[in-house]
């Protein structure tokens, strides 16, 4: 094994296809919930920046995931535990910033509290906050008590006039413009991997003859993950999510925008507990600003990988 010596060489390398099963590992090994799909659609459809030993063992990962419009993601920002804190990870963050340059978009990510410092020093600033919830397993509808009589009687837990169907291939222009209007920029072809994942779970809200939201699910390595959400209100966001839970077993993760009350006060009736905050962020050199899309009608994102 290689002594993790700051004046150990290592080799800036482009990850492929070849390298998914060794960057599955790395992500694993942190705990995070990305399946080896998920890593072969990001180095298909992104570009991926390794450094490895003198071994050839991948040691960190950055990846740059361009999108349709004015941004790319930055994400899957991982070193092996005893090469941390060594600067490998503002290394090829500085390197999956740069692919984002050369495209002139404006790079994007979602920012754990350890990482949150890190990107601050590059030039990100800070955006919309939200939090992973998760539930271990499915519980029944709890009983009416004081402490919650309130909550399951407001308007989050009432049905609105909406229709819920599966979603079908001629919904995807309609959920497409949803979509960017929520997230900012063009994603569809990640929306259509996404959906493809679970497809008895890809659920769409209609009111009248028009698609006014949608919720799609997808596999991961330990925990079903849903998102994203998007929807015309919280009621409608609700409708959806209460709809999915109700089908899912074993482990689940949201990832629930602080912006919606109502929407983490139903996570928290469905036996869901916090897990940890993320902070969106964004590029501002010059220690500018930024105008991040408001998200009022994006409720739940589709991972930190993934914006």
């Amino acid at each position: 094994m290689t002594n993790p010596n700051i004046s150990t060489p290592l080799k800036d390398i482009r990850l492929e296809a070849a390298h998914v099963e060794a960057a599955f590992a790395l992500s694993a090994e942190a705990g995070w919930n990305q399946t080896r799909a998920d890593w072969q659609w990001m180095l298909r459809h992104g570009e991926g920046f390794g450094l490895v030993d003198a071994d050839g063992s991948l040691l960190a990962s950055a990846l740059a995931l361009p999108f349709d419009g004015p941004c790319a993601w930055i994400s899957m920002v991982l070193v092996t535990t005893r090469w941390q804190r060594k600067g490998l990870a503002t290394r090829l963050t500085q390197r999956a910033m740069a692919a984002c340059a050369a495209r002139g978009l404006t790079p994007l990510l979602d920012a754990t509290p350890a990482g949150h410092d890190v990107y601050r020093a590059l030039g990100f600033c800070d955006g919309p906050g939200f939090a992973r919830w998760s539930r271990a397993t499915p519980v029944t509808a709890p009983p009416v008590t004081p402490a919650n009589a309130a909550v399951q009687a407001s308007p989050a837990f009432v049905a609105p006039a909406i229709r819920l169907q599966a979603l079908r291939e001629e919904d995807w222009p309609a959920l497409a413009a949803l979509d960017r209007v929520a997230f900012g920029a063009n994603r569809l072809p990640l929306l259509r991997a996404l959906a493809a994942r679970q497809p008895a779970l890809a659920r769409v809200a209609w009111a009248q003859d028009a698609p006014c939201g949608f919720l799609l699910a997808r596999d991961g390595r330990s925990a079903t993950q849903l998102g994203p959400l998007v929807a015309s209100d919280e009621a409608t966001a609700c409708a959806l999510l209460a709809s999915i839970l109700s089908e899912v077993s074993g482990p689940v993760y949201v990832d629930a925008f602080h912006a919606h009350q109502r929407v983490q006060d139903l996570l928290e009736q469905a036996g869901f507990s916090l897990q940890r905050p993320f902070t969106r962020m964004a590029h501002a050199p010059g220690g500018g600003a930024f105008a991040f899309t408001p998200v009022t009608s994006y409720f739940v994102a589709a991972g930190p990988e993934l914006g």
